[in-house]
């Protein structure tokens, strides 16, 4: 059993990530229209970060991701209920590894 695997009955959240498409003519990004389901844990998380563009942020959540792939930080991702707001923007990606294989993903909201 995987590291990845044997975490998951820790994870009693789904989400779902939806893949950055593009941007549009007035700089509003695009997703696919369908995403890809994860095990996650959400967990309510209040603290400042400092963006790509520089600015400061405040995050709601920390969302730990059982996935066997980092997503994009252009990604989009959906929180079930009762979390709000529902579709939120990555702030900031943290990948962790065993061993030179993902073990899972932290994702800021």
């Amino acid at each position: 059993m995987s590291a990845r695997a044997s975490m998951v009955h820790l994870m009693p959240h789904k989400v779902t990530v939806k893949a950055f498409v593009s941007m549009d003519e007035f700089g509003a990004p695009t997703y696919a229209a369908t995403g890809t389901e994860y095990s996650a844990r959400v967990i309510g998380d209040k603290r400042r970060l400092i963006n790509g563009k520089g600015e400061e942020v405040m995050t709601n959540y920390k969302v730990i991701l059982a996935v066997g792939t980092v997503p994009d930080k252009r990604d989009q991702i959906t929180l079930p209920t009762p979390f709000s707001p529902v579709d939120n923007s990555i702030l900031k990606l943290e990948a962790s590894y065993i061993e030179k294989s993902l073990h899972h993903c932290t994702v800021f909201v």
